[in-house]
């Protein structure tokens, strides 16, 4: 579908999503390094020469993991987002948050030097289109690292403000740091950035964000993309199209996690 069948009568463009596939392609990998991040972030850096011809063109893109279970077999999958493929190193990054029950998140923690992990995908990216070049990013732990990648391969001109949900004051002070880095390396982005304090026992409560969006102005003509715990990214959802009025073509909202399940990941 061409950028013009997307134009409205003033001559104004909407963005829209351009799905590209892929093939499916399972892989091999070795953590090659570890770093912890803040009080909840644990960064994998994985090599291995399956690696070569990785292919994600969106920042919320996804990967299946799969980790053993009880009897070693590789039936646990959960997916994970791609936070920076070095093509040249032929290194791909993913971040964990650390919390005790996951089984994902466990294996992060305990994860040594020399350790392996199998995956699958991504099938394909959900690129957005976003001519306006406004972003508006939502979302708590678990979207960090779309959040993150989305705001570091922000394109000159941009303005991106980020509303991030986190566990501790350490964790903000991360986010913070990283930040200043950003700014100083792309100063030709317009970014903020806003972090929640809250514990991961109330991950489902969108006051905090309500609250901000509340008593902030977001231009019109913003995209907003929201994850996170499902309930949150629905009340957070809600509030947008039915009491500021959005279109449901400025926003993409996906539930990666519910509290109290197992797995659920829900796009509305």
């Amino acid at each position: 579908m061409s950028v013009e069948e997307h134009k409205y009568e003033d001559n104004r463009y909407e963005p829209y999503l351009e799905r590209v596939k892929f093939d499916l392609i399972k892989r091999k990998v070795t953590v090659a390094r570890k770093e912890c991040i803040g009080d909840s972030l644990v960064r994998l850096y994985l090599q291995g020469p399956e690696l070569r011809g990785f292919r994600s063109e969106s920042p919320d893109d996804h990967i299946k993991i799969f980790l053993p279970d009880a009897s070693g077999d590789l039936s646990v999958k959960r997916d994970y987002t791609p936070r920076r493929y070095d093509a040249e190193r032929n290194e791909l990054l993913l971040e964990f948050v650390a919390h005790p029950g996951g089984p994902a998140a466990e294996w992060a923690m305990a994860a040594d030097i020399g350790d392996t992990l199998e995956f699958g995908g991504p099938r394909g990216s959900q690129k957005i289109h976003n001519p306006e070049g406004r972003w508006l990013l939502i979302g708590d732990e678990s979207a960090i690292p779309a959040i993150a990648r989305r705001i570091e391969e922000s394109a000159a001109g941009e303005a991106v403000t980020a509303v991030l949900l986190v566990q501790s004051p350490a964790d903000a002070e991360a986010i913070y740091s990283w930040a200043e880095s950003v700014s100083g390396a792309a100063q030709s982005i317009d970014l903020s950035i806003h972090c929640i304090q809250r514990p991961l026992s109330q991950a489902d409560d969108a006051t905090g964000i309500l609250s901000y969006l509340k008593e902030s102005n977001v231009e019109a003509g913003t995209f907003s993309w929201i994850a996170g715990e499902s309930s949150m990214v629905k009340s957070v959802r809600r509030y947008l199209m039915d009491d500021l009025k959005w279109s449901k073509n400025y926003i993409k909202a996906s539930g990666y996690w519910k509290q109290g399940a197992s797995e659920g990941k829900e796009n509305f």
